[in-house]
């Protein structure tokens, strides 16, 4: 008997959290549904999850390395290769003693057994996302693999293109606002007082300007150990506030309200979980399920329960475009255009069609980010950092003024 922790929903949409005992997750979750709750998602609570000995549940494989197994499959089975077989190969050309490829030849022996591909891939959630399952199960399903690989790879490379982009227009701003706020800060500490040393011992007056510098230079040093701790206690504060449901639920939704940065990250979901319903829905995957496996890919907390609200809306046989228009999360476009592929038969194809659409809205944005914070840090670093400069010449020119 185990314990697993099962998040649920009663027939008047209430989302609840609770605990249940049983031989495996298979019996809860059909506990559950006999008792009439709407089963969101059933985790094993392991009470020594830190001493396991079964690592490969919580080490993931790398991106190149699961997508280069995949290119692998997928060209193996295509060639005719059975899946005993064309496991085999993958894994006698790997010499390294890897988690993954232990965990693929255990998938391998599950599947020389009489297991499907899928149900042998679904023992290790924590390597393969629901969403690579729910593939593989379509492909399973229409006899044909190699496919529903293809389209796992489209998206996963999709998703990864908008992800790079938003990292890599985030790094050089991140990268100059801390240098220019540590060149302030060395300034303010060490050179400020060096150099206006000198001017004070006189006993003559200084700018105010240079006074009020100096005032500000001999706090930071007074109270910078203060500040230091009270940014680590801070910092620790907000990492354990961040990992409670509470924290992440309020963090989301403060993103997902910022001006402008809100209206970045709505687009960016909107685009993710659009490719991804898609994906699902043209792999044959009911609606339903294909909604409970996209709104898991997506980050946001706030969001995410949100979707949920639309699963249970499904569930009670509330139209989906209804469903998302309820939730109010998703752009007026999108929603008008998910109406659209509803009622003409057309979903899959439009929801490709609001994925494009927002990817491209995404790019203007970032290049919008780019062109507009990196010049604004600059000038406002340059205005703080030049007035630091200002103030130590004025006593210099107030002197060559008197001589």
């Amino acid at each position: 008997m185990g314990k697993y922790r099962c998040k649920i929903a009663d027939d008047s949409g209430q989302t609840i959290e609770k605990t249940e005992e049983a031989e495996s997750k298979l019996k809860v979750i059909e506990k559950l549904k006999e008792q009439g709750y709407f089963v969101f998602g059933v985790t094993k609570i392991n009470k020594n999850k830190f001493f396991t000995k079964d690592k490969e549940k919580i080490r993931k494989p790398k991106k190149n390395v699961f997508l280069s197994f995949n290119h692998e499959l997928r060209v193996l089975i295509k060639a005719g290769l059975p899946i005993v077989s064309a496991l085999d190969t993958i894994t006698d050309q790997e010499a390294d003693k890897s988690s993954f490829i232990k965990v693929i030849k255990k998938i391998r022996k599950n599947v020389k057994e009489g297991e499907s591909l899928s149900a042998s891939l679904a023992k290790y959630p924590n390597m393969f996302p629901k969403l690579y399952i729910a593939i593989i199960l379509s492909g399973e399903k229409s006899g044909d693999i190699p496919s529903a690989i293809d389209r796992y790879i489209i998206h996963f490379n999709k998703a990864e293109q908008i992800k790079n982009k938003i990292i890599s227009a985030s790094i050089y701003p991140l990268f100059l606002g801390i240098t220019s706020f540590s060149v302030l800060v060395f300034m303010l500490i060490y050179v400020v007082p060096a150099i206006t040393s000198s001017f004070t011992e006189t006993g003559k007056e200084l700018p105010v300007l240079t006074a009020l510098l100096l005032n500000i230079s001999d706090n930071i040093k007074s109270y910078i150990s203060y500040f230091i701790l009270f940014s680590v206690a801070f910092l620790l504060y907000f990492i354990f506030y961040i990992k409670t449901y509470t924290g992440k639920l309020n963090v989301s939704k403060v993103l997902i309200n910022l001006p402008f940065f809100g209206n970045f990250i709505t687009i960016y979901i909107t685009s993710l979980f659009s490719r991804t319903l898609s994906t699902l829905l043209s792999s044959g995957t009911s609606l339903i399920e294909a909604v409970k496996i996209a709104s898991n890919n997506v980050n946001n907390l706030f969001v995410r329960t949100k979707l949920e609200e639309v699963i249970i809306s499904l569930g009670q046989g509330v139209s989906f475009s209804d469903s998302i228009n309820n939730i109010k999360i998703f752009p007026k476009l999108a929603q008008r255009m998910i109406l659209s592929g509803e009622n003409s038969g057309a979903l899959e194809t439009v929801l490709i069609e609001i994925a494009d659409f927002f990817d491209n809205e995404a790019d203007t944005k970032i290049s919008i980010i780019t062109s507009t914070i990196e010049p604004a840090l600059m000038i406002v670093m340059g205005l703080l950092i030049g007035t630091v400069v200002l103030a130590l010449y004025m006593p210099i020119f107030e002197l060559a003024a008197t001589i």
